[in-house]
């Protein structure tokens, strides 16, 4: 009769502790979860304000926009080219 006291007792708190061990361990993955869920929004938050970077970066160096941009600074595009038409006179002397 007393080896199945001792052998109840050791299952009562083998089941005892295993309960303590998947309290703790449950308690420890719903805080892990809760901050998971904080990275993940703060993740939605920066790849959304990384696309409305990329865009207006896009926009910003767009050909139209540096042109007007210039053109309100006071850039001017000039109209006359240069070319040369002759010969220079070192090419001749060869």
């Amino acid at each position: 009769m007393r080896i199945t006291t001792k052998i109840v007792a050791t299952l009562v708190l083998i089941v005892g502790g295993l309960l303590l061990v998947r309290i703790i361990m449950s308690s420890a993955f719903s805080v892990d979860g809760i901050a998971l869920g904080s990275i993940n929004t703060r993740i939605a938050q920066l790849s959304k304000e990384n696309m409305l970077l990329k865009e207006r970066l896009y926009t910003a160096s767009a050909y139209g926009t540096v042109a007007h941009d210039a053109t309100n600074l006071g850039y001017v595009e000039q109209k006359s080219q240069i070319s040369l038409s002759g010969a220079s006179p070192l090419a001749i002397k060869q």
